[in-house]
């Protein structure tokens, strides 16, 4: 992990492979999740090796690394989705636990705070989430139908897990941003095309699903999680993987229609291909971390790591 500012010049790094895991020391972590800005400035992140799941806390100033738990849930492992920082100081983790969808928060010290499985049959594990500021949820998640179609369910939740309101539709690999309230809601997800993945919005607001799938692609060959955010005009900020795997950015309106967009490139090369993609905001910018896989003129080959920061006009 590397910390930069705002010019992209390294601060500190934090070698995570060096960590020995808390329960088996000799292995290694394979996998890495969202990295998580809490409250007080500390650092989260969950890391796996395949036997356990471990929380580690780091300092946010020196790197230090402050606390380093595995998780211990009623239950099976858990299959994590993602991590968020919630405004009260803990670590919100959304996933699957067995075959039932999970919504985890965890204090710093890495003790659980609350575990909660939602009970409805047509939601099997979460896929995204936003914290309203009533400290209620909105839930994405995904269930596979008996026709083996995937099942996109989307739910107003309370922290205990009871649900106000919920709704399903056909997709898959959705996203979801919110406005503080949970008036307004886009999500972003894949769907079955003639061609291959289309890649599709919605808007959920007052708990109601829009009836109309907005396409903005169609044609895609690789099935990656598209990335979105709310911008303060209550426009949405949208990053994705296009059809020629090259990094794709669009600011779009509520009705669907498309306000700007670019797709980057890479100058003097023969070959790009976008690989992981993250999309993280600030009160007023977008902030967009990815990686690339290029070759150049003269044939040779690079793995790429660029950050974007991006100032809407």
């Amino acid at each position: 992990m590397w910390k930069v500012d705002s010019q992209g010049k390294s601060l500190n790094q934090i070698n995570v492979s060096a960590i020995s895991p808390a329960n088996h020391p000799q292995e290694k972590y394979s996998h890495l999740h969202d990295l998580v800005t809490l409250k007080d400035g500390k650092l989260a992140l969950l890391a796996e090796t395949g036997k356990e799941t471990d929380l580690l806390i780091f300092d946010g100033n020196s790197g230090q690394l402050l606390t380093n738990r595995p998780l211990t849930l009623t239950g099976s492992s858990p299959y994590i989705n993602k991590t968020f920082g919630s405004p009260d100081g803990t670590v919100t983790v959304v996933g699957r636990l067995g075959t039932r969808p999970l919504l985890l928060k965890l204090q710093s010290s890495g003790k659980i705070a609350s575990q909660v499985i939602v009970q409805d049959k047509e939601v099997e594990v979460f896929v995204d989430a936003v914290e309203l500021t009533d400290h209620t949820f909105m839930l994405l998640g995904e269930h596979l139908s008996g026709t083996g179609q995937i099942i996109t369910w989307i739910g107003h939740v309370t922290a205990g897990g009871d649900i106000l309101y919920s709704s399903t539709f056909s997709g898959h690999d959705g996203s979801i941003s919110c406005d503080a309230d949970g008036h307004n809601c886009t999500v972003v997800y894949a769907s079955a095309g003639t061609g291959g993945w289309n890649i599709s919005i919605r808007t959920f607001a007052e708990n109601r699903v829009s009836a109309d799938q907005i396409d903005l692609f169609s044609g895609i060959r690789t099935n990656s999680r598209f990335r979105l955010a709310m911008g303060a005009d209550e426009s949405v900020f949208v990053i994705g993987a296009n059809a020629k795997n090259r990094l794709w950015m669009a600011r779009i309106n509520r009705s669907g229609k498309i306000l700007t967009s670019l797709t980057f490139e890479e100058q003097a090369t023969k070959w790009q291909r976008v690989w992981n993609y993250g999309l993280l905001t600030t009160a007023h910018d977008f902030i967009v971390p990815f990686t690339e896989f290029v070759v150049g003129n003269e044939m040779e080959q690079r793995e790429i790591v660029k950050i974007l920061w991006l100032r809407p006009s």
